[in-house]
């Protein structure tokens, strides 16, 4: 396997264009670690939202209470 160095620097624009095309794969796999770190980014705050409201995160607790007696029975 040949190993390809391509610098880039924090907040550089880089076109797919402008990189050898042996690059393209990895820049796939790029656009989903980016794709999975906002989907888990958005899933802590909403989490964080609901138990920031008291009442929001007391029902949460109820249902999950709920769901728990149903699955142990």
């Amino acid at each position: 396997m040949r190993r390809i160095r391509v610098r880039i620097r924090k907040g550089q624009v880089v076109e797919p264009s402008d990189l050898p095309e042996e690059v393209e794969g990895y820049l796939t796999v790029s656009e989903d670690d980016e794709r999975r770190w906002h989907l888990l980014a958005d899933t802590n705050r909403a989490y964080a939202n609901l138990r920031a409201d008291a009442k929001a995160w007391e029902e949460e607790r109820r249902e999950r209470a709920l769901w728990d007696g149903t699955l142990a029975g």
